[in-house]
C-alpha cells in the first residue's frame, strides 16, 4: 500500500510540477530502488515473480499446439475465441470514445467499424507472430492524452519504445514491484473520471446508474468480461420484460 500510493503522489507531484517530467518512470525507479534496498526481502511482488521473465529473443518462433478433437478441448476454444473477441471489440470501442472525450475532441469522431475492422485484423495476424491478442487500452490511451498526445505517432512511438525497453532493459523492468503499477493506475484511472461526467450519470434513470455502479464492481470484484456481460445480460433482460409488458414503460423510465 505504501508502494503503491506513494507511486501515485511521486506521479501526481512531479506532472504538476512540468508535465515533461518523465512521472511515472521517476516513480517506478523511486519504487523499484526502494523494493530491491529498504524492503529488500519482505515479500514485495515483481513482474518476474508475477509473469515470469520478459522475452527478449525476438527472433524465436513457436508454432502452435495441435488443435484436440475432443470435447473440453473445443468448448474451451470456443469460449476463449468469443471471450477475447467480445472482449476486444468492447474495449476497443470503450477506448475511442473515451480518448475521443478525454482530448476534447470536436473534429472527426472515431469510426466505430473501421476500429472493429483494425482490431480484427490485430486479433488474426498478432498471434500468428507469437503475440498475444490485444486491443486499444483504456489505461494507456489515458496516460497518452494526459503526458499531451495528439497524434496517431504517439502509439507509434510507444511501440517502438516498449520494444526497445523489452530489448535493452527487461532485467531491470522485471524488478518493478506489482504495487508500483498499481500506483500509476490508480493515477491513470482518478484521470479518467471527470465531475461534470459522474454528474452527468447521476441525472439520467437509477437504472442506467445502478447499471453502471453494478458493472464497476463486477469488473474489480471478477473481471472485465463477466463484469461486462453480466451487465449486457440485465440490459437485455429488462428490455425483454418491457417489450413483453409494455405498459410497465413508463414506470421503469421514471425509476
Amino acid at each position: 500500500m505504501v508502494l503503491a500510493l506513494g507511486t501515485f503522489a511521486v506521479t501526481k507531484v512531479a506532472l504538476r510540477i512540468s508535465p515533461f517530467i518523465p512521472a511515472p518512470l521517476l516513480a517506478l525507479g523511486l519504487g523499484t530502488w526502494l523494493a530491491e534496498t529498504t524492503w529488500a526481502g519482505k515479500g514485495l511482488v515483481s513482474i518476474k515473480e508475477r509473469y515470469a521473465s520478459i522475452p527478449t529473443d525476438f527472433w524465436v518462433f513457436a508454432t502452435p499446439a495441435p488443435i484436440q478433437l475432443t470435447a473440453p478441448f473445443l468448448m474451451d476454444l470456443v469460449f476463449f475465441v468469443a471471450a477475447i473477441v467480445f472482449v476486444s471489440g468492447v474495449e476497443s470501442l470503450l477506448c475511442s470514445r473515451m480518448a475521443d472525450r478525454l482530448a476534447g475532441n470536436d473534429r472527426t469522431p472515431f469510426h466505430p467499424n473501421k476500429e472493429l475492422w483494425g482490431q480484427g485484423w490485430v486479433q488474426v495476424i498478432v498471434p500468428l507472430l507469437n503475440g498475444f491478442p490485444h486491443t486499444g487500452a483504456l489505461a494507456r490511451t489515458a496516460a497518452n492524452i494526459r503526458l499531451g498526445a495528439i497524434s496517431p505517432l504517439a502509439g507509434i512511438f510507444k511501440a517502438v519504445f516498449k520494444l526497445l525497453l523489452a530489448a535493452f532493459l527487461a532485467r531491470h523492468l522485471e524488478l518493478v514491484p506489482m504495487a508500483c503499477i498499481g500506483g500509476v493506475l490508480l493515477y491513470v484511472a482518478i484521470g479518467m473520471v471527470k465531475a461534470e461526467e459522474v454528474t452527468e450519470v447521476l441525472a439520467n434513470q437509477r437504472f442506467h446508474v445502478f447499471l453502471m455502479v453494478w458493472t464497476a464492481v463486477a469488473v474489480a470484484a471478477t473481471d472485465f468480461l463477466k463484469g461486462v456481460l453480466s451487465a449486457v445480460i440485465i440490459w437485455l433482460a429488462l428490455r425483454r420484460w418491457l417489450e413483453r409488458h409494455p405498459a410497465a414503460a413508463p414506470e421503469a423510465e421514471a425509476a
